[in-house]
């Protein structure tokens, strides 16, 4: 009972981390929740209260029935309003307690249909469909765990019928709990397993820089660029003949590290492949972008790596940059940044060099 009582614990304090640690994916997670149960209560109750107006108009069940429908309608049309988590779960726990609100006073609760109906719909649904912090979930389900007690002892005429109820009750109770949290943690692993895939597809596994996939994801998200940097390792071949391409490795390494300072001039930086990386440019001014360059030769030159093949004695890296006045929509304008490259390699190296219309368009 200890052993398992610990399990329990330790599950409830795993959920609640990755609730924490994965915010936006359970705010997903919880909307696409929401959606469903929404569009299900419409599909449900809206043939129901047409029915219940139909065959018995005059006991008002119709009413709430069509409560339940117009509020999940509502919700649903408005879903890109309810954007923070706590809005959407808030959702989700107004429904449900219309429900139950809807089952009690349409005496759903002291027919047969109360074990069926209401005590499913909160013991096992609740926690079966919301990512949120196990405690707030077990307050839930704990509150109207209790109001369904008073409700047997209230409405039940023998001790046979309520003991049957109350095991009925803790029964749907623990197995709700059980079955929601074990739910739980399937959505959050395929949750952490979608995002590890999404970084490591996007990730270059050897600088842990941005890879040329997510580059051009960022040309087709329409982001608001104003410039491209095209930088290159100088005499990174006779680096690796030289000293060997594990060495050339941890040259791509401590570089990367350099280019990653450049965030403070708004500029991203992502391997484009081999000893070429390529920047992206988020602000407005051409003269930071100047900066930004001279910066990053600056950052490589402090490095002081040895390089006994290269005319500085040590590594160096040339970069072309490019610079527009309006936003860039289309990867295609690397090649200007790429010419400028080809001069700054002209110019002796170890320098930076702006794209100029002069250049000749191959």
């Amino acid at each position: 009972m200890y052993n398992t009582f610990n399990i329990y614990l330790e599950r409830y304090k795993r959920n609640i981390t990755m609730i924490n640690t994965h915010k936006h994916e359970v705010e997903i997670e919880n909307q696409t929740v929401l959606k469903d149960i929404c569009f299900t209560l419409i599909l449900l109750f809206t043939p129901l209260s047409l029915v219940t107006l139909l065959v018995e108009p005059e006991r008002f069940l119709w009413v709430f029935f069509i409560i339940i429908v117009l509020t999940s309608f509502v919700i649903y049309k408005n879903l890109e309003i309810i954007k923070e988590k706590s809005l959407t779960i808030a959702s989700i726990y107004v429904l449900l307690t219309i429900i139950y609100i809807v089952c009690v006073y349409t005496g759903v609760v002291t027919s047969p249909s109360f074990i069926s109906v209401v005590t499913p719909a909160f013991f096992l649904i609740l926690p079966l469909t919301i990512l949120d912090n196990p405690k707030r979930i077990l307050f839930i389900l704990s509150i109207f765990y209790i109001i369904n007690i008073i409700l047997i002892f209230q409405y039940k005429s023998t001790d046979y019928i309520i003991l049957a109820d109350y095991i009925h009750l803790t029964l749907f109770f623990s197995g709700g709990m059980f079955i929601g949290q074990s739910v739980s943690n399937i959505r959050f692993n395929m949750i952490r397993l979608k995002k590890e895939l999404s970084t490591r597809e996007n990730i270059d596994f050897l600088t842990k820089l941005p890879n040329r996939r997510k580059l051009f994801q960022q040309f087709a998200e329409n982001k608001e660029l104003y410039g491209i940097i095209m930088l290159d390792v100088d005499n990174f071949k006779k680096y690796n003949d030289t000293y060997g391409h594990q060495q050339g490795d941890e040259v791509l390494k401590a570089l990367s590290k350099c280019l990653v300072k450049s965030e403070q001039y708004n500029v991203e930086f992502f391997r484009y492949g081999g000893e070429e990386f390529v920047g992206i440019y988020s602000g407005k001014n051409n003269d930071e972008l100047t900066n930004a360059c001279n910066f990053i030769n600056d950052e490589v030159r402090k490095l002081q790596i040895p390089h006994i093949k290269s005319g500085k004695g040590f590594v160096t890296a040339s970069m072309g940059f490019y610079y527009s006045p309006v936003p860039i929509t289309d990867e295609a304008v690397i090649k200007y940044a790429d010419m400028a490259l080809y001069m700054a390699k002209e110019l002796g190296k170890d320098t930076s060099v702006p794209y100029e219309n002069s250049m000749q368009v191959n």
